[in-house]
């Protein structure tokens, strides 16, 4: 399940600006950080009922839990399904990140290439 953490959708101000994510407006960035955290915040539920979902179905978990042998590994078990969840949001994070600095470089390249020319 891909989450919607694309914070272009987000990040941009309302003010009318050349640099679409440049504003001098206060109430402008306090609502971008707002929304930023509203998002993520719905993310984290996603990842807390997925990670729900998971230890539920987890066949080997209940394998675990039903063995005297190894019921003491069943936290080990949870931590290894929460982290894989977490780490797979923290790449899909990573991922969004880094086309958005890749897109903004290429913005900053054109517009120091635009001043030259001036």
């Amino acid at each position: 399940m891909e989450k919607d953490t694309d914070f272009e959708d987000f990040i941009k101000p309302k003010a009318k600006s050349k640099y679409p994510y440049t504003s001098n407006d206060p109430d402008d960035r306090i609502q971008i950080i707002k929304n930023f955290y509203e998002k993520r915040l719905e993310v984290l539920k996603e990842d807390v009922k997925l990670v729900y979902q998971r230890i539920s179905s987890d066949d080997l978990l209940h394998t675990m839990k039903e063995d005297p042998t190894s019921v003491e590994f069943v936290n080990q078990r949870v931590r290894e399904i929460f982290d894989d969840v977490i780490s797979n949001d923290r790449e899909i994070i990573l991922e969004k990140v880094y086309k958005q600095y890749a897109n903004l470089k290429g913005e900053y390249r054109k517009m120091e290439e635009e001043k030259k020319k001036v």
